[in-house]
């Protein structure tokens, strides 16, 4: 089964990262928005770990429980995803300040 920590992460760094306000902050700091560009999550030991990717949807999940999901796409060889992912939090803790407090004990990835 699916980690409820994960369908609710995954959720909403979809809900903001996704958005125009977002790809239009992330345009004016680097010119450029990576198409699908996210936080992803997964649960170890009932925490959760966020890596930096770029996302398509479409996956199956491998389980039983068959729901639609996403899958990491290449990165164009520019991006540096370790400038974006603070650029990514300097954004949760300007406009998602509750989000950023809540997610900020927790491990983060580049991939």
């Amino acid at each position: 089964m699916i980690d409820k920590l994960k369908v609710k992460y995954d959720k909403i760094f979809d809900d903001i990262f996704f958005s125009k306000e977002f790809k239009d902050f992330i345009i004016e700091k680097f010119g450029y928005c990576p198409n699908g560009l996210t936080l992803d999550t997964d649960v170890e030991n009932g925490k959760p770990e966020f890596t930096c990717r770029c996302k398509k949807y479409g996956y199956d999940y491998p389980s039983a429980d068959r729901v639609i999901g996403d899958y990491r796409i290449e990165n164009p060889p520019s991006i540096d995803l370790e400038k974006y992912i603070y650029e990514m939090f300097e954004y949760l803790k300007e406009n998602h300040p509750s989000i950023y407090e809540e997610i900020e004990e927790y491990d983060f990835y580049c991939d």
